[in-house]
């Protein structure tokens, strides 16, 4: 093991497991593939015997090998000599049978030959004869492993030929194997599919050049929904080398705002453990120029306005071949930057055709794709005003949403007196549109709430009696601010651009007199001059790189500061004369030395502490101690503290989180006392060994997470009297059973309105039969995402789960030890949407599946023990099976609402079946929705219907006799929009491209029969290619 690897042992989990021979292939192709791989992005562990103590695989290799996803074992000449190499193997193949999570072999064979791996020669046969010798106990179990890994399809490498090839076609299907990294994006898209291509065929990620393309257009066009949708396609191909940087312009308000920018992009391509720790943007860039040059990325720069920040953040050393940079902005002076080996190719965002602008606006407008009848003209009236841009459409047409059609009238003739290029002034009829309650809103989301928690916000506008409840609807409604799925408030840039140049407006030429000021340095000024600021309701002082110190003085001076974000520094000084208005406080990296008296905060009603080293006996807690109108605190990376400060008089506190707080010991009684607690978050806290019985006090309480607090071996049985609970998380905990209150009291969760319980990676063996009496239970999570050390169990689902009648979600993905058969009572679960069952050892489905009426999501993977599927309901959108024990393939032709089909017969690992021959798939013709089909079907020959699916956009077939769709003419081929196609180990020998004018990847591996190869290759169209392996 190297000085890396053991460095990292018990910290990140690895990806790839490398096991081979060290003499054989340890400085050839081994060390290639090894530098290919982390080149990639992609955590691999590589195992060298030669550093090997004793007679038994240690503790840090067997971690390696159980949390590794891949293994790829190189057997060599002498592999089997090394009784280090058996015992791996031993251990790869018992982890890719029983864990708890989806795992691979892609075996490699070096210069032997299959019969060598047979034990049919004397390369290996003599080696074992040795072995018998000395490790007769062992033996068989080598020769076990050795056979069934012998069974798997892999790659056959001969010593003289070309080694390059083949390490790259190894990467590449690992990178395929991985997950890729995601940005979301919104659901109502229009007319954005051709600008996807074009933009895809200029990058052109097939051609291992370095191309930087810089997408340029005016704000509101579309840049970023297009860039990340281009980012989401393509990430597969640069495996975990790749970020997407939001915001740049922004975040580089600020030397801090760089570095932060320099420190995720560094995180996102190598992650935590090897980014170096730099506070200056200098460093920032030497960092970057060390380590980007190594990998092979997928960087996108969002929103960027000065050439120089592109430079901080990619550096100017050449850049790895393959490598693609995307940049958005509104300048193209900007993508002309000097530094560069290779030009950036530039491509405008042009925009919308009037036939797109017309659907976006009626969707937003009208809910349809096309206006009402009556209301036709004016609609096109209204978009040939808006110039085309997306923002503005969606803007605008939710406004006109639901309003009659004198205000349609009046609206037209506002947006007609504007310029066109004038995009703000068309937007601000929106917020012209809003009461003055909801433009105070807006206005504090455009200069500071863009990216807060939407809760937390909506206490402070409460407390300012804004009416937030009210004006976040209107402001969603109008399109004007977007509520993501973690409760964040998201603005569009160019809608913060609007709110602050209204704020602007106030006073352009003296800052104390706007209402909110958010560049630290113009906020900085502000505090340090001597008149007094009325005016002022916010400031943000986070981001500057030397602290500050705010005097009581210059706080006085502050009579109406409502929300103040502050960084890296600290107050002193005695304010006792200060009478603070402040409401909320964001401190990240407060310094240390506190020295203040009598600052009374009594308006507070949000406080955040991030980042900081206060001890238990600081001074800073007093700043909480009486602010008895506080209504969340959140304490997260308080490194210091050994047991929660003093806040026993914030008897209103609602929302309370501790996270991270790494050495926190124990929760003081007094939190039983909080009766209006509503959220109690304690995640990460690694320390803490128990919580107080006072916890079950807090009957408001509805949310309770102790998300990863590792040592918690125990919770108390008085949870059982949270009458109010809806959400509970143990997800991560150290506990093994449920409490005594659920096991031995009659189950006191009984009276619980609980709806949505995560039980994730815990050591809990199985669920009571009890957890029937969760009447309001919703979702049910117990799934395992990572490698837990559990003592031999049999899980039963139990029966009682046929009574949570209001069961929406139940996920028990990687459950390995879940057995038998599931209950026949699961077909009394009306409501259930979503039932994950994949990666478990489970037998079989009872054929009152079929009762369940709102079914949509059937997740079967990798549960071996199916064998036959019984008539399921028609409701189903997605359904994934995978077991080698399928004696057969149903009919599912009721299932017309499918759109994914997954079907597998555990051949693409074993190149075994035990289906019975003559499976008919005429059927799936009528599968009509489908976008996504998979079939790994040995042997099995795929239907002529297949090529009726007009809507499929990826098929992947594997192992299928594919004689009856091919020998179709062209014309009668309707895979009109397939964009990916994969045939694996298919007996092919053409394909009629001809007739798929819009596939974009094609993946023909093992598909030996192919002929007119070279024909492909040379297609007119930019076509991915993954070739034929030997």
């Amino acid at each position: 093991m190297t000085t890396d690897d053991a460095a990292r042992a018990f910290g990140d989990e690895y990806q790839i497991f490398l096991s081979f021979r060290e003499p054989d292939t340890r400085h050839g192709f081994t060390d290639f593939l090894y530098h290919d791989l982390v080149d990639a992005g992609v955590c691999v562990f590589r195992d060298e015997d030669e550093l090997r103590i004793g007679e038994v695989i240690g503790e840090n290799l067997l971690h390696a090998i159980n949390g590794s996803r891949i293994y790829i074992p190189i057997f060599s000449r002498t592999y089997a000599s090394s009784k280090w190499c058996l015992r791996e193997l031993v251990h790869i193949v018992d982890n890719l049978s029983n864990s708890n999570v989806e795992k691979s072999i892609i075996p490699i064979f070096f210069d032997v030959e299959p019969e060598d791996i047979k034990l049919k020669t004397p390369l290996y046969d003599d080696a074992f004869l040795e072995h018998e010798k000395r490790f007769p106990h062992e033996v068989q179990a080598w020769k076990e492993a050795l056979a069934q890994v012998d069974e798997i399809k892999g790659w056959n490498v001969k010593k003289d030929q070309s080694q390059a090839k083949i390490v790259k076609a190894v990467v590449e299907k690992v990178l395929e194997m991985m997950e890729t990294k995601h940005e979301s994006v919104t659901k109502l898209l229009v007319g954005v599919d051709y600008q996807v291509k074009e933009l895809t065929n200029l990058l052109f990620v097939n051609h291992d050049d370095v191309r930087l393309v810089g997408i340029y257009g005016m704000g509101g066009i579309g840049k970023t929904t297009l860039a990340k949708l281009v980012f989401n396609q393509l990430s597969s191909h640069f495996g975990k080398c790749c970020s997407f940087l939001e915001n740049v312009r922004e975040n580089s308000l600020t030397e801090k705002g760089i570095v932060y920018l320099q420190k995720k992009l560094l995180f996102d391509i190598v992650g935590s453990g090897f980014v170096e720790k730099f506070k200056d943007i200098e460093k920032g860039m030497r960092s970057i120029g060390r380590t980007l040059p190594t990998k092979k990325i997928f960087v996108v720069l969002d929103d960027v306005d000065n050439k120089e920040h592109i430079k901080k953040l990619i550096g100017d050393s050449p850049l790895h071949l393959g490598s693609r940079i995307i940049i958005t902005t509104r300048y193209t002076t900007i993508l002309r930057a000097e530094g560069f080996k290779g030009e950036i190719l530039e491509y405008e965002m042009s925009k919308m055709d009037d036939s797109h602008a017309l659907q976006l606006f009626c969707q937003h407008a009208f809910g349809n794709d096309s206006p009402w009848d009556d209301f036709r003209g004016l609609s096109s009236e209204v978009v040939s005003c808006l110039g085309g841009l997306p923002l503005a459409i969606e803007v605008v047409g939710s406004l006109l949403n639901g309003k009659d059609k004198a205000f349609w009238k009046e609206t037209s003739v506002r947006l007609r007196e504007v310029p066109e290029k004038k995009i703000l002034e068309k937007l601000r009829i929106s917020y012209d549109s809003l009461d003055k309650y909801q433009q105070q809103i807006f206005l504090d989301i455009a200069c500071f709430f863009s990216h807060e928690n939407k809760t937390d916000a909506i206490y402070m506008w409460t407390d300012c009696q804004f009416y937030p409840r009210r004006g976040i609807d209107v402001l969603t409604s109008c399109c004007l601010i977007k509520i993501c799925h973690n409760d964040m408030i998201w603005m569009h840039d160019q809608l913060k651009d609007l709110g602050r140049q209204i704020v602007r407006e106030e006073s352009s030429s003296d800052l104390g007199k706007q209402s909110r000021l958010w560049i630290a340095n113009e906020a900085l000024e502000i505090i340090k001059t001597e008149e007094r600021k009325d005016k002022v309701q916010a400031l943000n002082i986070n981001g500057l790189d030397f602290p500050i110190v705010i005097t009581n003085d210059e706080f006085a001076r502050l009579h109406n500061l409502r929300s103040l974000k502050l960084g890296t520094g600290t107050f002193a000084g005695d304010f006792a004369k200060c009478r603070s208005k402040l409401r909320w406080i964001s401190w990240h990296s407060p310094h240390p030395n506190f020295r203040v008296e009598n600052l009374y905060l009594d308006h507070l009603v949000v406080f955040k502490l991030d980042l900081n080293g206060f001890k238990d006996d600081s001074k800073a807690w007093d700043l909480i101690k009486e602010a008895r109108n506080l209504k969340v605190l959140s304490l997260t990376r308080c490194y210091a503290i050994t047991k929660i400060p003093d806040f026993s008089k914030c008897l209103g506190l609602e929302r309370l989180t501790l996270a991270h707080c790494y050495r926190l010991k124990r929760i003081e009684s007094f939190i039983g006392n909080l009766q209006s607690l509503i959220e109690l978050k304690i995640e990460w806290c690694k320390g803490l060994v128990d919580l107080p019985e006072e916890v079950g006090a807090l009957v408001q309480l509805k949310r309770l997470s102790l998300y990863n607090c590792l040592t918690l071996r125990e919770i108390p049985s008085s949870l059982g009297n949270l009458t109010s609970l809806t959400e509970l998380d143990l997800s991560g905990l150290g506990i093994a059973k449920l409490p005594n209150s659920i096991e031995k009291l009659k189950f006191q969760f009984c009276h619980l309105k609980l709806e949505i319980f995560h039980l994730t990676d815990t050591r809990i063996r199985e669920l009571p039969n009890t957890i029937g009496k969760l009447k309001s239970l919703c979702v049910l999570r117990s799934p395992k995402r990572r490698f837990i050390p559990q003592e031999d169990h049999v899980w039963h689902l139990p029966s009682g789960i046929s009574m949570l009648v209001n069961l929406a979600e139940l996920n028990l993905n990687r459950c390995n030890k879940l057995e038998g058969e599931i209950p026949v009572g699961i077909g009394e679960l009306s409501c259930l949407k979503l039932l994950r069952l994949d990666n478990t050892s489970i037998c079989g489905i009872p054929k009152t599946i079929n009762k369940l009426h709102h079914l949509q999501f059937l997740y079967l993977s990798n549960c071996h023990g199916i064998q036959v599927l019984p008539e399921l309901p028609t409701s189903l959108t997605t359904l994934i099976l995978g077991s080698k024990s399928l004696l057969s393939i149903p009919n599912l032709s009721n299932l017309t609402n499918l759109s994914q089909l997954d079907l597998s017969d555990g051949s693409k690992t074993t190149y075994k079946s035990n289906l019975i021959t003559g499976c008919n798939l005429r059927w799936i013709g009528r599968l009509s929705k489908l976008h996504f089909l998979s079939l790994n079907l040995l042997n099995v020959l795929a239907p002529s219907e297949l090529a009726s699916l007009s809507d499929l956009e990826r098929l992947r077939l594997s192992h299928l006799n594919l004689q009856t769709v091919l020998q179709l003419p062209s014309s009668h081929l309707r895979l009109r929009n397939l964009i990916t196609l994969e045939l694996s180990y298919c007996e092919v020998e053409d394909i009629p491209l001809d007739g798929l004018p819009g596939l974009e990847f094609l993946n023909v591996e093992g598909c030996k029969l192919l002929l007119r190869w070279e024909n492909y290759q040379k297609s007119p169209k930019p076509i991915a290619i993954v070739p034929i392996q030997s």
